[in-house]
C-alpha cells in the first residue's frame, strides 16, 4: 500500500525494495492492454493510475468493484445519426448505443447533441433517454431522462438538449436510446438533420441522491 510516509526518504539510509516497489506503484504506469496491466499488477491499490495504450486512456482502481474506471470526463463511447428520424405520432427510437461499459458505484454522464425538432405548429414533443442493463435498450425500457419543447414554427425546427446522470447499480454494460414522440398536437414529429450523443465518466464514486424534496 502506497503512503505518504512510507515514500519519504530519510538522508544516509538504504533505498530498499519496498521503497522503491513503493514508488513504482504511486507511478503512473503505461500498459499496452488491459490483459497485460493484469498481468503485471496482481493486487492493485484503491486509487492507483495506469495508462492503456490500446484505448488512450488513463485509469484508476476502485477496490470497492474490483475494477478500473476511466478517469473522469473520459468519453467512454458515442453515437451518431446524420440523417432525419422516422416521422412520427408515437415513441419511436432515434438513436440507440449498446456495449457501453460501466462500473457498480460509478457515475455517468450521458449527453446529447442540439437536436432540431420539428412538426405542425402548437405540437409538444418529448425526447428521452431509456436504458437497459440485460440487452438492447427499447421504447419500452426504463426511462433515464426526458425533454419536452413546444414547436413554434412548423418550417423553423426547435433545438433540445437532453443532460442526464446515470449512476450505475452493477458492473456490466449499458444500452441506451435516444427517442422521439409527440406529446400532444397533431403532427408527425421527428428529429430534423443529424443526432448524436455520447457517454462520459462522471465521478468514480457516486456520492448518492442527498436531494430533498420541497
Amino acid at each position: 500500500m502506497v503512503t505518504y510516509a512510507g515514500l519519504t526518504v530519510v538522508g544516509g539510509t538504504v533505498i530498499t525494495s519496498v521503497w522503491g516497489n513503493m514508488v513504482r506503484d504511486a507511478a503512473i504506469v503505461p500498459f499496452s492492454t488491459a490483459a497485460d496491466r493484469t498481468t503485471a499488477i496482481a493486487a492493485p491499490n484503491d486509487g492507483q493510475l495506469t495508462y492503456r495504450s490500446d484505448v488512450a486512456q488513463f485509469e484508476s482502481y476502485k477496490t470497492a468493484s474490483t475494477s478500473w474506471v476511466p478517469k473522469p470526463g473520459t468519453v467512454i463511447a458515442r453515437a451518431h445519426r446524420g440523417t432525419d428520424s422516422s416521422t412520427t405520432t408515437t415513441e419511436v427510437g432515434v438513436l440507440r448505443l449498446d456495449s457501453i461499459p460501466i462500473v457498480n458505484g460509478v457515475t455517468y454522464s450521458i449527453i446529447s447533441s442540439a437536436m432540431y425538432l420539428l412538426s405542425t405548429t402548437g405540437d409538444i414533443l418529448n425526447i428521452r433517454f431509456r436504458y437497459n442493463t440485460a440487452g438492447a435498450a427499447t421504447t419500452g425500457s426504463s426511462q433515464l431522462g426526458q425533454a419536452f419543447q413546444t414547436i413554434t414554427n412548423s418550417i423553423q425546427p426547435t433545438s433540445a438538449i437532453l443532460n442526464v446522470l446515470y449512476p450505475a447499480a452493477t458492473t456490466g454494460s449499458l444500452s441506451v436510446l435516444l427517442s422521439i414522440t409527440r406529446a400532444s398536437g397533431s403532427g408527425n414529429a421527428k428529429v430534423f438533420g443529424s443526432s448524436e450523443f455520447w457517454v462520459a465518466v462522471g465521478s468514480i464514486a457516486d456520492p448518492g441522491d442527498t436531494g430533498v424534496d420541497i
